[in-house]
């Protein structure tokens, strides 16, 4: 199994909203590692797509050989700042107050229903150029990712709901259709 992790820009112990906005933009060009490989547990990719922020596509590359799919649809939800402040607060409770901000649909964020709708986009292209023996890799972001597991569900896909997703780490989903 291969685990990645991104090599997160330096971030102030407080930070303004400007300087929140810079940060979120030097993570999401952020370099990949690759830190540890077991060619033994790899599996067997038939189709890569991935998020069109370049900390995924270095990760798919790392991943997959062949043509990697770029869809903006699998970018990670965009967060900012909930307000436009000189206020200094903490990283994560501008990345907290993000994802609530998110949830409840603020002008701020993007909205949640343009979320689910780019999602629920992502997986009828992949379904419909595939069949139940296709092994289809998905590089994307992590509250994205809590966001697809939850479609994929809903569209009877087997795997668990992914709530707190771990960098690098590799879930998988399955349907057997009869």
């Amino acid at each position: 199994m291969r685990h990645f992790k991104v090599v997160a820009p330096q971030a102030k112990t407080f930070m303004s909203a400007p300087e929140f906005k810079e940060w979120v933009e030097r993570y999401n060009n952020a370099e990949v590692e690759c830190t540890q490989w077991n060619a033994n547990d790899d599996i067997e990719w038939n189709l890569c797509y991935s998020s069109a922020l370049p900390r995924a596509i270095k990760t798919a590359q790392h991943i997959y050989t062949n043509e990697i799919y770029i869809r903006d649809q699998l970018n990670e939800i965009h967060i900012a700042p909930i307000v436009e402040a000189r206020l200094k607060l903490p990283l994560s409770l501008w990345l907290i107050a993000g994802r609530i901000g998110w949830l409840m649909n603020l002008s701020s964020q993007e909205r949640k229903m343009d979320t689910l709708f780019r999602t629920a986009a992502i997986i009828d292209e992949i379904e419909s150029l595939t069949d139940n023996s296709t092994n289809v890799l998905i590089v994307t972001h992590g509250a994205l990712m809590t966001v697809l597991s939850r479609e994929l569900r809903k569209r009877g896909y087997t795997g668990r709901v992914i709530n707190r997703p771990s960098n690098g780490t590799i879930y998988t989903f399955s349907r057997h259709l009869d």
